[in-house]
């Protein structure tokens, strides 16, 4: 009988400390985790991503030639181009939601092409490659980009003369 007590509690100690070891793996894990992105805004059923934000920011600063001296005006900056894409986003959402609009995939393969055009005219193929690798981009991920950009901003434009005055929609900026 004292045999049986004897592996009885040499089996909860073997049980207690795989407890806590799984436990502390558990923990460590959990604390380990970073986050990675976060949502900025949601406009309807689509959300805005601070890494999105960010990036839009960065290509204004360099397109402008801009220097941001301090972090007031970063953030003032922030501001305006969150509230551009909040507004563009909206006006997507109204131009999908009319059944006049239409843009055809014709349109926006030439003006991609137009587009991929006037960009590589501004680099050498080597150049162009290199900018290409340094944004983590191939080509046809680029050109992928701008159709979707040039069918969103073309829906925009299509639907502006038949656009309501007043557009509702929730807009909730976290």
């Amino acid at each position: 009988m004292k045999t049986y007590k004897f592996k009885f509690l040499i089996f909860l100690e073997k049980t207690f400390f795989l407890l806590i070891c799984c436990s502390c793996l558990i923990l460590s894990v959990s604390s380990a985790q970073e986050v990675l992105d976060r949502i900025v805004a949601v406009v309807g059923d689509q959300i805005i991503l601070e890494s999105e934000l960010n990036m839009q920011i960065d290509l204004y600063v360099k397109q402008m030639g801009i220097e941001l001296k301090n972090k007031t005006q970063r953030s003032q900056l922030e501001r305006e181009i969150l509230e551009q894409t909040i507004n563009n986003k909206l006006l997507l959402i109204a131009a999908q939601k009319d059944t006049l609009i239409e843009v055809t995939p014709k349109e926006v393969e030439e003006a991609v092409k137009e587009q991929l055009k006037k960009v590589k005219s501004e680099f050498t193929e080597e150049a162009f490659q290199a900018q290409l690798k340094a944004e983590g981009l191939t080509e046809s991920e680029l050109k992928k980009k701008y159709r979707e950009q040039i069918r969103n901003l073309s829906l925009i434009h299509i639907s502006e003369p038949t656009r309501p005055l007043y557009i509702s929609y929730a807009v909730f900026c976290l």
